[in-house]
């Protein structure tokens, strides 16, 4: 449960991401102090994805974002 879906966002800049459990999500101070809440839309049918899912999907997504970029890792976290 959380804000806009991860995929309308433009992933320029610098960006930290935050992947919260299964379960219980993110602690609550960690999302009041967060400049964005994002979700990723899945089928209702389906309870939750596992955090290794979760964190594929979205990487895979930022990047195709970013492709004009050599080297993704490098852009988004600043390291090779």
């Amino acid at each position: 449960e959380g804000g806009k879906d991860f995929t309308e966002n433009k992933w320029d800049g610098k960006n930290v991401l935050l992947f919260g459990s299964e379960g219980f999500g993110l602690n609550k101070n960690t999302l009041a102090n967060s400049d964005f809440i994002f979700k990723i839309s899945i089928n209702k049918q389906m309870e939750s994805l596992n955090i290794a899912n979760s964190v594929a999907i979205v990487c895979h997504h930022i990047n195709k974002v970013i492709t004009n970029k050599k080297n993704w890792l490098y852009h988004f976290f600043g390291i090779f």
